[in-house]
């Protein structure tokens, strides 16, 4: 997948150095101290903040969590992160680089969960059946995140580092666990790439559906999303490897 990165150059601002020597020239009142120590704690607010870009994104994140991505605003961002509000502006461009990091978070978090479900011993059919369950939980617990990293508030992802490199990793994921279920029931790998687009079309259509639709497991006959999940991914597995039917009805 081709990408273009730009370095994102965070811009840092000098704290005035205006007041505080106004402050030192008119001695040593009470009165002028109390001003210089409130300068000190806005700049501190502003630019000491721990590590402030990071306190930002997980701001960012909690609030597209809990009320989507149109709710975000940097204004917002700013104060749930307890600073000023133009302190977002010396780490990010605009409410679109924010929203980036934020879904630069979830398809970490994707890739993460869908690493962990997979086991070294089990079969290769188990294991990819495990990371579209994987896939699939992480959709729908977090629906708002994975609307986001698909949707179109980010217009175009090229523009924001490490986002789509981040983003293929869980296609990446998909497309290892197709090749060794393909390897293992002797099917031909120039077919890999189709079969992967279907694997992911699968488990990414039946998470779309259940955010976006209200699909419901319990009218499908599952117990659970899991279970669902599972017998998705099952008649998934069980297909590879067949030859494929071509429009006219025939086979290869």
């Amino acid at each position: 997948m081709l990408w273009q990165i730009f370095g994102m150059t965070e811009k840092r601002t000098s704290k005035s150095k205006g007041s505080q020597q106004q402050a030192g020239a008119a001695g040593a009142s009470k009165k002028p101290r109390l001003a210089k120590n409130r300068s000190k704690s806005k700049a501190s607010d502003s630019y000491h903040h721990g590590d402030l870009r990071q306190a930002l994104v997980e701001a960012a994140t909690q609030i597209v969590e809990e009320k989507g991505a149109l709710a975000l605003s940097l204004r917002a961002v700013a104060r749930a992160a307890g600073v000023s509000q133009t302190a977002p502006y010396h780490h990010f461009q605009d409410k679109e680089a924010l929203l980036a990091m934020v879904a630069e978070t979830g398809f970490r978090d994707l890739a993460v969960g869908m690493e962990h479900a997979r086991d070294p011993h089990a079969s290769s059919g188990a294991n990819l059946q495990a990371l579209g369950v994987a896939y699939v939980l992480f959709a729908t617990n977090n629906p708002e995140r994975f609307r986001l990293m698909f949707g179109p508030q980010i217009t175009d992802k090229t523009c924001h580092a490490t986002l789509l490199e981040v983003s293929s990793v869980s296609f990446e994921l998909i497309n290892e666990g197709v090749a060794a279920r393909m390897k293992d029931v002797g099917a031909p790998l120039e077919d890999l790439l189709a079969n992967t687009m279907s694997a992911w079309s699968s488990v990414h259509g039946l998470a779309t559906l259940i955010i976006d639709s209200g699909f419901n497991p319990l009218t499908m006959g599952a117990g659970s999303i899991v279970e669902l999940a599972h017998h998705v991914t099952a008649s998934l597995i069980d297909g590879l490897g067949r030859e494929p039917t071509l429009p006219n009805g025939k086979r290869n």
